[in-house]
C-alpha cells in the first residue's frame, strides 16, 4: 500500500479573482489613512500611462503621479483622519456596446474630518463623508484605465454650500446591498454574472 502526499489539486484562479486580489493592497492602503502608503499603492498597481476619467473638475488624468497629485494629496491634505469602506466590490467582464476589458468596480464611502477647503469647498471642522464609485480596468496585472465619479455635490451640501436649487428630500449617507453583499468576496462565477446581467 502506498500513500500519494501530492498537495490536492488547486483550482485555478479566474482573471478576475486575480484582478480583485491585484487591487486588494490599493483597498487596505486607503482604509489606512498612511498617505505613504496610499501613494505606493498608486504607483504599484496603476501603468504610468493609464488613463483616468473623473467627474468635474477633475477630468482626465493620465497616470498614478497626476491622481496622487490632483486628487487624493488635496483630499487628505483637506480630511488627514481620512479613510474609506467599501459598499461594493465586483468584478468581471465590461457588457455592451464597444466596450471591452475585465474590471474591478468598486464603491465606496470616504469618512473623515474635513479640517481644511477641497476644491473650494470650506471645511467644516466636523465629520463628513464622501461616497465615489470607481471602476479599473487591469491588464497585464496593472490598471490602465480608471472610471470615477464622486459626489462632490453632496460635500458641498454638508458644508453648507450648495449651489443647486434645494433639495426636497433627505439625501444622507447611502448605503450598501443589505447584508453587505455587495462587497463579493467569493470566487467569479461567470454563471451568476451572467443571469445577474439578464435580471437587470
Amino acid at each position: 500500500m502506498s500513500l500519494d502526499v501530492r498537495a490536492p489539486a488547486r483550482s485555478r484562479e479566474s482573471v478576475h479573482d486575480a484582478n480583485k486580489r491585484r487591487i486588494e493592497p490599493l483597498r487596505q492602503a486607503l482604509r489606512s489613512s498612511d498617505l505613504g502608503r496610499v501613494r505606493y499603492a498608486l504607483l504599484d498597481i496603476f501603468a504610468p500611462d493609464a488613463v483616468i476619467r473623473l467627474g468635474h473638475p477633475f477630468g482626465e488624468l493620465t497616470g498614478p503621479d497626476e491622481l496622487w497629485s490632483q486628487v487624493y494629496a488635496p483630499l487628505f491634505a483637506a480630511m488627514p483622519d481620512m479613510e474609506r469602506a467599501d459598499f461594493m466590490v465586483m468584478v468581471g467582464p465590461r457588457r455592451g456596446g464597444r466596450e471591452a476589458g475585465d474590471w474591478v468596480g468598486l464603491g465606496d464611502n470616504i469618512f473623515g474630518t474635513h479640517r481644511a477647503p477641497w476644491l473650494g469647498i470650506p471645511a467644516t471642522r466636523r465629520a463628513t463623508f464622501l461616497r465615489y464609485l470607481k471602476y479599473l480596468r487591469i491588464e497585464g496585472g496593472r490598471v490602465v484605465e480608471m472610471e470615477g465619479l464622486w459626489d462632490i455635490p453632496q460635500l458641498m451640501l454638508q458644508a453648507g454650500a450648495w449651489p443647486m436649487a434645494p433639495q426636497l428630500g433627505l439625501d444622507w449617507l447611502c448605503p450598501g446591498p443589505a447584508h453587505g453583499t455587495g462587497v463579493i468576496t467569493v470566487a467569479h462565477d461567470a454563471h451568476k454574472a451572467d443571469a445577474s446581467v439578464q435580471l437587470v
